[in-house]
């Protein structure tokens, strides 16, 4: 892929600059580790807000109000209420289903599933 001649003059300039700035930064390999010990921490802990038990429970609800909303315009609130009650059963069964698999096993998931069946 060929450049204009102020494109590549541009590249030009960029990447001496950065070998200029590369040469100007001099870390200790002990501030290297407290820096990255630092962002991996704050990497975890926004992971962990914006994973957290209310941070979940709202993006659900709105995209399930969304869901149900889009559905009822489309084919009417018996098929739309219909459609919520099988997904609404199926994530809780995701859900669910992880965290008692992981417990019980296939045994213990099997019973979540008849209990699941068989609720309204």
């Amino acid at each position: 892929m060929e450049h204009s001649a102020g494109e590549q003059a541009a590249r030009d300039a960029l990447r001496k600059s950065v070998e200029r700035n590369r040469m100007q930064v001099d870390l200790a390999q002990e501030t290297i580790a407290v820096i990255r010990h630092e962002i991996r921490d704050c990497v975890k802990e926004v992971i962990t807000d914006a994973l957290s038990e209310g941070n979940a429970e709202k993006f659900w609800a709105v995209g399930l109000t969304m869901l149900r909303r889009q559905t009822a315009e489309k084919t009417g609130t018996f098929v739309g209420g219909m459609a919520m009650a099988l997904l609404r059963r199926g994530i809780i069964f995701m859900i669910l289903g992880g965290v008692v698999y992981a417990i019980g096993g296939w045994t213990a998931l099997a019973a979540l599933w008849k209990s699941l069946a068989s609720h309204d």
